[in-house]
């Protein structure tokens, strides 16, 4: 079985080095789409990472992740400039067990144009992902379903040209 495991991560394992290039941490009300995939009220606070990481200083993924508000987290960003996954875990005892991520190829919003330096013909990956931790980590906030607590709901954006992605099958 496969775990989920960080972009910074996933890079490492192609010898890649990543470098955050912008990094912003807020606390927002989530709009319909956010509070739905993290199964939250829209009136209950959550966190919103920005970032873009990038490879020798050109962008290769525009992220925006939304956090369940269930551990203060700092707002300072350079508590976020590396693995957000290493950080959670090493200082929260927060431990992702499952993931969804789900693939489509996209055309790069103005906001995503920006962010990844591209022209708006150059197609995108958008990659959405939901991660779970244990319900018996947080039996309170944990609605009984079979994937355990929705903790994080990410939109990952990576240009056309500069990204691939494998699947073993």
């Amino acid at each position: 079985m496969k775990s989920v495991i960080s972009f910074t991560d996933e890079m490492k394992q192609h010898n890649i080095t990543m470098e955050t290039t912008y990094c912003r941490m807020e606390k927002i009300m989530p709009g319909t789409t956010v509070a739905s995939a993290l199964q939250i009220p829209k009136t209950e606070m959550c966190y919103c990472l920005t970032r873009v990481r990038s490879v020798q200083g050109k962008p290769l993924v525009y992220t925006v992740t939304y956090l369940r508000d269930i551990v203060e987290l700092p707002m300072d960003s350079q508590y976020y400039m590396e693995s957000l996954y290493k950080y959670l875990s090493e200082v929260h005892e927060i431990r992702i067990v499952k993931g969804r991520d789900t693939l489509e190829a996209a055309l790069p919003s103005p906001e995503v144009q920006k962010f990844l330096e591209i022209e708006a013909q150059m197609p995108v990956f958008k990659r959405i992902r939901q991660t779970f931790l244990p319900g018996e980590d947080f039996p309170e906030l944990h609605n009984g379903g079979k994937d355990g607590l929705v903790f994080e709901y990410s939109v990952c954006y990576y240009p056309g040209n500069r990204y691939k992605y494998t699947v073993d099958l």
